[in-house]
């Protein structure tokens, strides 16, 4: 597959008629070869290989079909069977046009390859980090609830001693943990999301910025400067879309909510 440069490759054993060929493809980026073993090293970088006849460098439609199977061939005086044929006998205009067409369907059947290649990395990676994001929150959950029930029980058996100073610390020490095991529950929620049915429905948007600013301030996470049109509405799961929003709780940027901006 080509995520690069793209050339049309020559094979052609007759200097003369490779000449001609090429100066009846001007326009392509054409790289020409006049035996197998130069085409083979020229290939990789080939979205279609013309050969000049269905007898030339033999193998070579092995090589093409293994290293670039998107690649399309255009055999001169070929029947055609698999092959973009063109007759022996052809004039220039239209081998340029069975070598565009060529062209432009393997170019076609790169970009969904890659496109289908992308999909499984994008869905590797995701499941990674699902996998990941459920595990740490998951491991993380009991010691957080340990550090919170110790400091519980300064609270209820040994405020006196603690003194004001030190209740608050405790306290502080409580609400940390609330806060963190709401975000790990997030996490949590995150990587199980794909698995639920999307659920779309119009939703007013703007209530639902203003109802997470609220609660992320109530839980005390920095300060956030919001400008919010009124009755923005958008169609959207509201699950998944709350849950986007409170994992940009923590950014110190602005946020705005109004139509046509996002």
């Amino acid at each position: 597959m080509w995520r690069g440069p793209r050339r049309v490759l020559l094979v052609c054993d007759d200097t003369v008629r490779r000449r001609a060929l090429a100066d009846a493809l001007a326009g392509f980026d054409v790289v020409e070869a006049d035996d197998a073993g130069d085409a083979a090293d020229a290939v990789d970088d080939a979205i279609a290989v013309v050969l000049a006849g269905p007898d030339v460098a033999p193998g070579l439609r092995d090589v093409v079909r293994e290293r670039t199977p998107a690649a399309r061939l255009v055999i001169l005086g070929a029947d055609g069977a698999g092959e973009d044929a063109v007759p022996p006998d052809a004039g220039p205009a239209l081998l340029r046009l069975v070598v565009r067409l060529a062209v432009e369907r393997a170019a076609a059947e790169n970009r969904r390859r890659i496109a289908e290649d992308d999909r499984w990395s994008l869905a590797i990676e995701n499941g990674a980090l699902r996998s990941f994001s459920y595990a740490a929150a998951h491991d993380l959950r009991t010691p957080l609830r340990h550090v919170a029930g110790f400091a519980d029980e300064l609270l209820e058996d040994h405020a006196g001693a603690l003194g004001g100073e030190g209740r608050a610390l405790a306290r502080h020490i409580v609400d940390g943990c609330v806060r963190l095991d709401r975000t790990l529950e997030q996490l949590l929620r995150l990587a199980r999301a794909d698995r639920a049915e999307v659920e779309r429905q119009r939703i007013d948007l703007s209530a639902l910025v203003r109802s997470v600013v609220d609660e992320t301030q109530r839980e005390g996470a920095p300060p956030i400067e919001l400008e919010c049109q009124e009755r923005v509405e958008a169609v959207a799961d509201p699950h998944l879309l709350r849950l986007a929003l409170l994992n940009r709780k923590c950014s110190p940027r602005p946020v705005w909510a109004g139509a046509g901006r996002t």
